[in-house]
């Protein structure tokens, strides 16, 4: 699996970021039922892993975020959905990889110490990573399990990159699959 080297990351023009594009939720997505007031407000929310080749002057890469408990079930969700085109799409495409950046490693062994104090030495059938990036997580997790499936657009094309026959990849996103 190739990773861009940074320069190759570093080619985004921080102009594409001054007006993010967003759908607004306004009902939960697991029942419907109409949301009320954000439990927290999160005025201008930094999108993060944005790489730019010069110092950044310009206010640019802020979203006005909510986030919401429904009052019927109780499910947690953000209010504001950046369209994914933005992201992943090819003229911004979604560069971060968590095997490239130490906080990110740092924060998933975290997840990885707890995961294993909570499963002991157990053994998987399956095991299903949604937005898997760059399967840091599910080759960490291998000797875990039979079969582990990685879904994420960054994947598309790349499918078969991966050396680890126990891994499928998936390259779309998850309500195509």
């Amino acid at each position: 699996f190739r990773i861009k080297s940074e320069k190759e990351m570093m080619s985004v023009d921080i102009r594409s970021y001054k007006k993010i594009p967003y759908t607004r939720r306004t009902g939960c997505v697991i029942c419907n039922t109409k949301l009320g007031s954000p439990v927290i407000k999160m005025p201008d929310f930094p999108l993060t892993e944005i790489y730019v080749r010069r110092r950044v002057k310009e206010r640019a890469g802020l979203l006005d975020q909510e986030f919401h408990l429904c009052p019927h079930c109780g499910h947690g969700q953000i209010a504001n959905i950046i369209e994914r085109e933005f992201l992943y799409g090819d003229n911004l495409s979604y560069r971060f990889r968590t095997s490239e950046s130490a906080t990110a490693r740092d924060s998933v062994d975290v997840f990885l110490d707890y995961f294993r104090k909570i499963t002991g030495n157990r053994r998987f059938k399956n095991i299903l990573e949604v937005g898997c990036n760059d399967l840091y997580i599910l080759k960490a997790l291998s000797s875990r399990a039979d079969m582990l499936v990685g879904i994420d657009p960054i994947l598309k094309d790349r499918e078969s990159e991966c050396d680890n026959r126990k891994i499928l990849q998936i390259g779309d996103f998850l309500e195509n699959v």
